[in-house]
């Protein structure tokens, strides 16, 4: 217990000097819930501050957090659930979600994450299909959990209880024995599983290592300017359902020991609630999805006449951040936003840090160091600077998932010949960064040349009447496709035929001749997914 990773060690005097010198050190054995909580306990440090949704707020340290996951460990382990075993996590952003997923690692278990957001199809297909024997939920969706479990035989804990029809999670963490020896788990242990959906076929569970916790260091100290400093306070409003919430900003900064300002919220994502948030708790460090950004851009351009804000750095991923927002964050924020990578089966394999790399905007960064990203062409060689192909990461690596849960052949159709192939097409420029296009399925063919929407996007939010668009491939009998834009206005513009001309011409000096949109369809809003990706294949649908 108590294996300390920090790439600060190396010599970190630039980027490339950091990648010379950086070397994984892992350890046989290791366990995730033991590094983040175990090891902090004997301190009297805060692991949370936690404002619930009725806007209670409690402080939690280490040794709270510990002396309640060792009574569950008792409770689970009376039930005969251990090693390998999945528990399913069905709860908001709180201590016993968290106290679920580690208690979970340290009994040997496997941690499933699931978002309150699902329907009951999406509850009972993945507690079935991961064979899950506990579900740990929350008693507010007990209306669409109970169907769910016919035909299951599952424990099942609730939160915040309202009956006696489930075992009484509250109750158990209050009562019982706090003495309890964590289980030893090698570091290749399958240790967390989420869902993910592809264009194809049913959700696949991926299956995590306990190595995925160090696999995340690196990113997060880089994306967060060297974290954590002294007096680091970390927040996200990212359910922790979805991997970024969990591996880019929760589990880092516990392993590390330092407090994150833990939030639930329902509805719709509200930037005067998101600043206040990071004045009152004087968070430093944020991961916040661009979606979420632009709210609150345009909520408040110029944040911190109004709020006391400590920010020092900001992260974004999930969907293109764009050059625009991150001038923005420089500008009005006063911190850098530095754009990540990854994806559920490689989390932040690629990032920026702008007091080692300087800014590139747009730019999804350069590898992590520590991974191999490169560009692979359809041959599967290295892609020439400026070409675009699949984005793919070297194999094995710590951050890597294990493979999809029962599903060997689609396993082998992601990582092949060494390579895990991340469905992203990108290229790498001359300066080694590396930026997005598109994924392999939404890449548009027209008149002969391949255009990434990502760019596209990025040209006609430059207008200054757009707030945001997306870009999709439209029919054509002469070109074969045509790009169609979708595009919402900031308030105090009104949709013309003459704005459309503005905002055609415009991309056309800003891209090419052959990659301005010439349709657009102004909306008032985009479709998007609860973690805010455009779901394009609903804007291809709109057509017919």
């Amino acid at each position: 217990m108590g294996f300390n990773f920090d790439i600060r060690r190396f010599d970190c005097s630039s980027y490339d000097a950091l990648c010379r010198s950086f070397v994984w050190e892992l350890p046989e054995y290791f366990n995730m819930g033991v590094e983040m909580l175990d090891k902090h306990a004997d301190t009297n440090r805060i692991a949370m501050y936690y404002e619930g949704s009725d806007g209670n707020a409690r402080i939690y340290r280490f040794k709270d957090l510990l002396n309640m996951s060792n009574r569950f460990a008792n409770t689970l382990t009376d039930l005969k659930i251990g090693r390998g075993d999945r528990l399913a996590v069905l709860v908001p952003q709180g201590p016993e979600a968290l106290i679920a997923m580690l208690t979970a690692y340290r009994i040997g278990a496997i941690a499933l994450s699931m978002s309150t957001l699902f329907g009951t199809d999406a509850i009972k297909y993945r507690l079935a299909d991961s064979g899950a024997k506990v579900l740990v939920f929350d008693d507010s969706l007990k209306d669409k959990v109970r169907p769910a479990l016919d035909g299951l035989n599952i424990e099942v804990f609730s939160v915040h209880s309202s009956s006696n029809e489930f075992h009484d999670l509250n109750s158990i963490l209050k009562n019982g024995s706090t003495n309890f020896k964590p289980v030893y788990t090698r570091i290749g242990d399958p240790a967390h599983m989420l869902y993910t959906s592809g264009t194809t076929g049913l959700p696949k569970g991926v299956l995590l290592p306990h190595s995925f916790l160090l696999g995340c260091i690196p990113c997060y100290q880089l994306y967060l300017e060297m974290a954590p400093r002294e007096g680091d306070i970390f927040w996200t409003p990212s359910e922790w359902a979805w991997v970024a919430a969990i591996g880019d900003v929760l589990f880092p900064s516990l392993y590390f020991g330092y407090p994150v300002v833990v939030t639930p919220r329902s509805g719709k994502f509200d930037p005067a609630w998101a600043y206040s948030i990071m004045e009152r708790y004087r968070v430093t460090c944020a991961y916040i999805v661009p979606t979420a950004l632009r709210m609150m851009r345009k909520f408040k351009d110029e944040p911190r006449k109004e709020y006391d804000l400590s920010l020092r750095a900001l992260g974004s991923a999930g969907e293109p951040v764009g050059a625009e927002l991150v001038r923005w964050c420089m500008d009005k924020l006063n911190v850098p936003l530095n754009e990540i990578y990854g994806q559920t089966e490689a989390n932040i394999i690629v990032t920026n840090c702008y007091s080692l790399m300087g800014p590139k905007p747009g730019s999804i960064g350069k590898p992590t160091p520590g991974f191999i990203v490169e560009v692979l062409d359809e041959n599967g060689n290295i892609a020439k600077p400026n070409e675009i192909g699949e984005i793919a990461v070297k194999m094995p690596n710590p951050v890597a998932f294990i493979g999809y849960w029962n599903r060997q052949e689609d396993t082998a159709r992601k990582v092949r010949n060494g390579w895990l192939y991340t469905g992203d097409n990108g290229y790498k420029d001359a300066d080694g960064f590396i930026w997005f296009v598109a994924r392999t399925d939404d890449l548009i063919k027209a008149a002969g040349y391949r255009i990434g929407p990502a760019e596209v996007e990025e040209a006609i939010n430059q207008h200054p009447a757009v707030l945001e668009s997306a870009v999709v491939p439209w029919h054509d009998e002469i070109r074969g496709h045509v790009i169609k834009a979708y595009v919402v206005l900031k308030p105090g513009y009104e949709p013309s035929e003459a704005l459309k001309d503005e905002i055609q011409q415009s991309v056309r000096k800003r891209l090419a001749e052959y990659a301005y949109p010439r349709i657009i369809e102004f909306i008032n809003e985009l479709p998007k997914t609860d973690t805010g990706k455009i779901k394009r294949k609903e804007l291809r649908a709109m057509h017919t």
